[in-house]
């Protein structure tokens, strides 16, 4: 997966970012609408017939600075990449087991 020019955009400013990439099955960006995050970039394209949108990708911003990196399958999965600065390291190992767990706990 290619780093998306707003992640590189900021690398640039405030230096480089690590990453954790991880695939999600459908529905996990419905359930970050729900969470108290900000969307800073996506990319969509809507159909001319219906006026539907449909995302091709989206960035969020987390609270405590991470940058979720959702990128869009076809056949209904995510591919998601996490980019945080290193030092963030155990505070990432909190948000995204955490994250993880409650999303399992609303696909039972």
């Amino acid at each position: 997966m290619e780093t998306p020019y707003y992640i590189k955009d900021y690398e640039q400013r405030e230096g480089i970012l690590s990453r954790n990439k991880v695939v999600m099955p459908e529905g996990f960006d419905d359930f970050l609408k729900d969470k108290k995050l900000s969307i800073v970039y996506s990319e969509s394209i809507s159909n001319f017939d219906t006026s539907k949108i449909s995302f091709k990708s989206k960035i969020y911003k987390t609270q405590q600075g991470f940058y979720l990196y959702l990128l869009f399958g076809d056949d209904g999965k995510t591919d998601m990449t996490i980019y945080y600065k290193q030092s963030q390291l155990s505070e990432l190992t909190i948000f995204i087991t955490q994250l993880l767990k409650q999303f399992k706990q609303i696909k039972k």
